[in-house]
């Protein structure tokens, strides 16, 4: 005598599997070189970069602000161009790189200090 083969579904548990695959959306569903743009070539330091890597960075950043003077028009881009730089300097004035210490002024501090 054989012993009976029984068949048990299990489809609350394969209905909880749909739902939970249903639910998620399309951006978890794909690749990260599908979300975002994959950068051409390797990053390379600043001393690194040859003669025509040069030229291309400037090409694309001239690009750039050929489309921002299309976009907002010359004078909006000049403006937030200024604001830019304006706020630039004052974050360097806040870190203190703008007090520079001389070195004559460096070695009368050390003198003084090991006097005392």
């Amino acid at each position: 005598v054989r012993p009976e083969v029984r068949v048990v579904s299990n489809m609350p548990a394969l209905r909880v599997e749909e739902v939970g695959m249903s639910a998620s959306t399309d951006a978890q569903l794909l690749a990260p070189e599908e979300l975002k743009k994959r950068q051409k070539g390797d990053l390379k330091a600043d001393e690194e970069r040859d003669r025509t890597d040069k030229l291309r960075q400037r090409r694309k950043k001239k690009n750039r602000q050929r489309a921002l003077v299309e976009l907002f028009g010359e004078e909006k881009a000049l403006e937030n161009q200024k604001k830019k730089k304006k706020k630039k300097s004052t974050d360097e004035k806040e870190t203190g790189s703008g007090d520079k210490l001389k070195s004559s002024a460096f070695f009368t501090k050390l003198q003084e200090t090991v006097r005392n």
